[in-house]
């Protein structure tokens, strides 16, 4: 009997202590079984843990709202679904609150702000601000004005002033040694007529008018070179006074916007009210077709500015292209006398070589391709009876060591013996060692194959055989 006592009292003490053996790391918590709610790790399909004390993962038991939204405690701690969830409360003047998505537009507690994404006030852009301002005209470039930082980006274009390789423009004085966007085969300015690179000849214009208020028109390129042109630019800056409303001005920075706009009625500069153009086309090829303004402030118009460049596939052949520089022109090939021309080499107007002719005994061809007598130094020559010259030191001759031959004469160095227009060089033939060659003070006063060289014995400038 004392052995059963004895075995009964073990085993209660053996139960006694297996019932009090919890331990504080598990107290409170349910068994950690594998992805269950409550067992101190975030698994998946749970937000959040009620056993995660804090940081990430811990449930939350009340939600703070930041300044303009609400905040909700939204699921439940028990299923590890606790969330805060926070949402901008509504647009909505007087509150003191300018809530994300909002603007001055629709809630008087905003304030113009640069990177809010909406273009207001005096602000340019916003979010959207060019980095680069590609030009639309060759010979002038876009410079970015402005910063991102204050929404405060435009584009300002200014005439290119340097010969550079590759910007797809040939300032006057450049050629094609310092600059490849000048083309060997440029028309030759100044005979009327408008060769392959130029835009004018003799027609070119001296100002430009601007088509709208909002629209500036500049004259870029000169009449020397036979380029000059008018290039448009939109205006951008919101000023009052210059008769123009640009698309993201309004009347608090611009009082040459309408406070009216919306009314259904024209008022004041207005252009439209509730009926303002999306788009322009005048279905003409040669003009460019463009939309400015904007609906908001009812001064949308359509500009269409007359297309100058020569350029295939644009449909459009402009009065100053020939089928040589745009495919979209038929081209008539010009003769001699339609042109005015007496001698010399021309251009047909499509692409051939004309032959003018040479000039009676005694005249010389100009660079307008017209006989003239003052001419007649360094006139082509096959013989001594082509040339007539009087004065030198005797009868005109034909040298014929020169390239299309030179009609010429002896003089005397210094002498002043040469007719006009011409001046007494030395060596400057193998056969005739002193002669009267013609003045100029370019190439471009030279016939082909010549050049504006100085003369070795007195330095002035004559028109030698190309180096």
């Amino acid at each position: 009997m004392k052995r059963i006592y004895l075995l009964i009292l073990m085993v209660a003490v053996g139960l006694f202590v297996g019932c009090g053996s919890d331990t504080s790391k598990n107290k409170g918590k349910s068994p950690n079984t594998g992805g269950t709610c409550g067992n101190g790790a975030l698994d998946p399909g749970e937000i959040c843990d009620p056993s995660i004390e804090s940081g990430e993962g811990a449930c939350p038991n009340s939600c703070s709202a930041p300044a303009c939204s609400t905040a909700v405690l939204d699921g439940d701690a028990n299923a590890c679904t606790a969330r805060c969830i926070v949402e901008p409360i509504a647009c909505a003047n007087g509150d003191g609150c300018c809530p994300t998505g909002c603007d001055s537009t629709t809630d008087s507690d905003c304030t113009n702000t640069c990177g809010d994404g909406v273009v207001e006030g005096p602000e340019t852009c916003d979010g959207d601000c060019p980095a680069s301002c590609p030009s639309p005209e060759a010979c002038s470039e876009g410079v970015v004005k402005g910063s991102p930082d204050t929404c405060s980006v435009r584009c300002d274009f200014v005439p290119i002033q340097i010969c550079d390789d590759g910007d797809g423009c040939c300032l006057p004085g450049c050629t094609v040694d310092d600059d490849s966007d000048c083309s060997q085969v440029m028309g030759d300015c100044g005979n009327g007529t408008i060769d392959e690179g130029e835009t004018c000849d003799g027609d070119c214009p001296t100002s430009c008018a601007s088509p709208n208020a909002c629209v500036g028109a500049t004259l870029v390129g000169t009449a020397d070179s036979c380029d000059a042109r008018c290039e448009t630019t939109p205006v951008q800056v919101c000023q009052g006074g210059d008769g123009c409303c640009p698309a993201a001005c309004t009347p608090s920075n611009d009082s040459d916007c309408s406070g009216a706009c919306g009314n259904g009625q024209l008022d004041g500069m207005e252009t439209c009210d509730g009926n303002c153009p999306t788009s322009c086309n005048d279905n003409v090829a040669c003009t460019t077709d463009t939309l400015i303004g904007s609906a908001d402030n009812c001064n949308v118009q359509c500009i269409y500015d007359t297309v100058t460049v020569c350029q295939g596939g644009d449909g459009c052949c402009p009065s100053n292209c020939s089928s040589q520089n745009d495919s979209d022109c038929n081209c008539t090939p010009r003769t001699c006398a339609s042109q005015g021309f007496e001698c010399g080499q021309a251009n047909d107007g499509c692409g051939q070589a004309l032959d003018c002719g040479v000039c009676p005994s005694g005249e010389g061809c100009t660079a307008n391709n017209t006989c003239d007598a003052a001419a007649g130094i360094g006139a082509p020559c096959a013989s001594d009876a082509d040339c007539g010259v009087g004065g030198g030191l005797g009868l005109a001759t034909c040298e014929l060591s020169a390239p299309g031959g030179y009609c010429t004469t002896l003089c005397f160095p210094m002498g002043g013996t040469c007719p006009a227009g011409s001046v007494c060089t030395f060596n400057a033939f193998a056969n005739s060692p002193i002669t009267c060659t013609k003045s100029c003070t370019s190439d471009n006063d030279c016939r082909n194959g010549y050049s504006c060289l100085p003369d070795l014995l007195s330095g002035t400038m004559s028109c030698l055989p190309g180096l």
